[in-house]
């Protein structure tokens, strides 16, 4: 049971770390729909 739960936890897991990635780095939720103003890290 655990190893079918694996790939759509780590799909939950990794969506996650990547808006905490984007808010971190912009030091705000974006205002706009695009990548204007993203540090190159993000780009």
């Amino acid at each position: 049971m655990f190893l079918a739960a694996l790939p759509p936890l780590s799909c939950f897991v990794m969506f996650f770390s990547l808006a905490v990635h984007m808010y971190l780095s912009l030091g705000a939720w974006p205002e706009t729909i695009g990548n204007h103003g993203f540090s190159d890290a993000l780009n």
